[in-house]
């Protein structure tokens, strides 16, 4: 299961909890990600986990005491609600809200090439696309590759255009590499991808 790893960061002297603190830490600045487990962790000061819990405004909220994972199921803004039990009673110490994103567009490669310059041999040996998640996101997050279209251009003309279902090549694609000349430009376009939470995806082109 994807997961995030977002600590909620914010104190509070709560006058109806005798001035008692609790502490959310977030070090992806408030970030949530859409359809996908984040992981929270909560602590009061001077309070035990066992006596207490998170709710939400978007989505569910799931985990044990003190350690707990979101899933908003919207983009927005999520309101997480930190609460204490004491002598049966149920006692809110207070909220903070956090932006929901939805999940970037993975980023495409031929095994961890990009783009540009590659081999005949290279392109053959990977068998297929790899669709992976931005760095700067943060996201561990798994993504599939529903189809694409590979194009090889030689000499200004079109030499082969062809649509791949899954995220490997087939045999047709297979026998168009092995044909590849010193000049071709090979593309790979019309890239569908589908995200943890099954959004679909159209990242970016691929240009050798």
């Amino acid at each position: 299961m994807a997961r995030i790893s977002c600590l909620l960061f914010f104190c509070l002297l709560a006058a109806t909890a005798g001035a008692q603190k609790f502490v959310v830490t977030n070090p992806a600045q408030n970030i949530l990600y859409e359809g996908i487990p984040n992981s929270l962790e909560v602590k009061v000061i001077g309070s035990p986990c066992q006596s207490i819990s998170l709710s939400t405004s978007n989505g569910r909220i799931e985990g044990v005491p003190c350690h707990y994972t979101c899933v908003p199921t919207k983009a927005g803004i999520a309101k997480i609600t930190v609460w204490q039990k004491s002598h049966g009673k149920k006692k809110k110490f207070g909220e903070s809200s956090f932006r929901v994103r939805p999940i970037p567009d993975p980023n495409m490669s031929i095994g961890w090439c990009p783009g540009g310059a590659i081999t005949k041999k290279y392109i053959i040996a990977q068998g297929g696309l790899i669709a992976y998640p931005d760095g700067e996101s943060g996201i561990d997050a798994n993504f599939s590759v529903d189809s694409f279209h590979v194009i090889i251009l030689r000499s200004d003309s079109v030499v082969f255009n062809h649509q791949s279902r899954g995220h490997r090549y087939d045999t047709e694609s297979l026998l168009a590499f092995k044909d590849l000349q010193a000049g071709d430009m090979l593309l790979f376009t019309h890239i569908i991808c589908r995200g943890p939470e099954g959004g679909r995806r159209r990242p970016n082109s691929l240009e050798f």
